[in-house]
């Protein structure tokens, strides 16, 4: 992850990002913290405050995701999109 940040470099700017991870197991759920802290710090970027952290039980034997990660995945879909437009409709209104 930290390549592609430092990659990409500047378009993390002002931007809202969400984090969805996934572990082996349920005690690595802090791990992308110091990734939100670099890109609030260096980039500015917007960090949701709302997670998705997924380990093996979270997907069937088929790889299709169980109904609480899905819902989980589209609460932080909606906070994104919610986020996103909350940022326009400021950057309409700044004077």
């Amino acid at each position: 992850a930290k390549n592609i940040v430092e990659l990409t470099g500047t378009a993390w700017s002002d931007k809202p990002v969400g984090f969805l991870c996934t572990a082996g197991g349920r005690s690595s759920y802090m791990s992308p913290i110091g990734l939100a802290n670099s890109l609030m710090l260096d980039f500015r970027s917007l960090i949701i405050p709302r997670f998705v952290y997924a380990v093996k039980d979270d997907f069937g034997d088929d790889g299709d995701l169980s109904d609480q990660l899905r819902a989980r995945v589209d609460d932080l879909v909606r906070a994104a999109v919610d986020l996103a437009r909350a940022l326009a409709w400021l950057k309409t209104t700044d004077s």
